[in-house]
This record gives C-alpha cells, structure tokens and sequence, in this order.
C-alpha cells in the first residue's frame, strides 16, 4: 500500500539520519540538525484509508508564533523533513498531508478549508499534526498526523436496499450528493477549536461496504466536514425518474471522529424516502 512504503521509507530515513548523528564530532555551532518523518495515524483504516494525502506541507513558528518562512517545506511526497535550528530556541511546527488537489490551505496556524473545491471526495481527506521542541541537540522524530475532520458516512442496510429494490429502486445507475449546512471552515491547531459557517456538497457514491458493530451496510456517501454544532445533512438520490431525500440533524460531530448514519436511507415503513 502507498502508506506502508512511506512508512517503511520514514523508518529508514530516521534510521540513517540517526546514524549519521552518531558519526557527528560534537560541535559549539549554534545550529543543530534535525529531522521528521510523518506517518498517518493508524486509525484512519476506515471508510477512507488516507492513500489520497499524497503530499506533506511543513510550517515553523517562533515561540511567539512568528513564521518561519526560511523552514517552510511543501510538496513533500516522500514525509521527509530535514532543517538547521537554532540551538536554545522553541519552535512549533506545523504538519499538513493531503491531496495535491486537496481543500485545505494553512492561514498563520489555522487550517482553511474552501468546500467550493471538493471534487472527488477522498481527495478532501487531510491529516494534520502540531507540535512544539525545545532544541539543545540534534535530533530524529517520527510524527503522527490525524484528521481535522470528522469523517461522516451514509449507508444503507441490507434490508433497506432489498425494500427499495421490491420499489423498483436499485443501487446500479444511482446518484447521490450529501450535503451539510452549518459546518466550520477554519480549524486552530493551537487551540484545536473550529470556527466559521459554511455549507459543503459531496457527490458521486464510493460503492463498497461500510462495517459497523460487524453488520455490513451499503456505503452511499462519504463526506469530510469541520464538526459544529448544529450541523445539519441531507442525503439525496436520484435513479432514473425517481428522486430521495433523506434529512439528518441529530448526529455527533468531532475531529478525528467517524460518524457513521447507517439502517434505512432510502426506505422508511416500506416507502420509498421520496423529495
């Protein structure tokens, strides 16, 4: 998998870098090296598997918060960081992988999200992390990255789909979008707080089966969103002439969360959920 070999490669590199320190002759300079290597948190093996975060973006703040444009890296394909810091100084770095035609751009330590732009829908996936080092002497990290966004899936039970297929009502040929109202657009990494208000649409339907407590369901729509409250999603479905709807309100919401909506989407009482 295109993960597992950046982390292979992330293991070498540290190990090599690691290494190399340990040749090193202790120096006064007033610069030490250090490198990083970003790995995807292991509990994004769900509905999405991360493998369209195909790039890593590298900020550096001051202590105070200060950019750092002189560290700044982007376009990492490989979640390889390597910068000369200075010795005696706190910095605070920021990690962002995601797609190269991802949603997600970096204000000072904030993570903008523009929803106008989601196309395919994993590639609105994104992983982040922030962390603070105080620098006396060289050194090697290795850094977890996880979502801003709560990871929301729609999908539909076994008995759901054979209801609406005894409607006249199949998967084959369906289309669908999920849209949400009353979502944030800007996530703080210091702080971990979302603000903003925004509405977001994703389409196209991710086929495949979706396993909650070891019951399979029918997936019908993934979507990455940042969690507010009050968020409100509506499924909709179109096959041939005959148009669904479904509205969501009562659901929980948080970064680095999945929240799966599962059971009867398409059908309620042996009706079709018609607009």
């Amino acid at each position: 998998m295109m993960k597992t070999s950046k982390l292979s490669l992330s293991v070498l590199a540290v190990a090599t870098f690691l290494a190399c320190q340990r040749e090193k002759v202790p120096s006064a300079d007033v610069y030490v090296d250090a490198a990083f290597a970003a790995v995807l948190s292991g509990e994004v093996r769900s509905a999405g598997d991360g493998s369209h975060a195909t790039r890593l973006d590298f900020y550096a703040f001051e202590e105070d918060g200060t950019p750092v444009p002189a560290l700044s890296r982007t376009g990492l394909e490989d979640f390889q960081v390597e910068v000369s810091l200075l010795r005696g100084r706190t910095y605070h770095f920021l990690f962002l992988a995601h797609s190269a035609d991802g949603i997600v751009s970096v204000e000072d330590r904030t993570l903008v999200v523009d929803y106008s732009r989601v196309a395919g829908t994993e590639d609105a996936d994104a992983f982040y992390a922030y962390q603070t080092y105080t620098v006396d002497s060289p050194f090697v990290a290795t850094v977890s990255l996880k979502r801003p966004f709560a990871q929301v899936n729609v999908a539909a039970s076994a008995e759901d789909v054979a209801t609406a297929a005894t409607l006249g009502v199949s998967l084959e040929g369906m289309t669908a979008i999920l849209t949400f109202s009353g979502i944030g657009d800007r996530f703080d990494c210091v702080t971990g707080t979302v603000s903003g208000h925004a509405d977001a649409v994703f389409s196209g339907i991710p086929g495949g089966t979706l396993t909650v407590d070891e019951v399979d369901y029918h997936l019908l729509a993934t979507a990455y969103v940042l969690p507010s409250d009050g968020a409100v999603a509506v499924f909709r479905a179109e096959v041939g002439a005959v148009r669904l709807a479904r509205r969501f309100t009562d659901f929980d919401l948080g970064p680095n969360f999945q929240t799966n909506i599962v059971g009867h989407i398409l059908t309620v009482g042996g009706a079709l959920c018609t607009e």
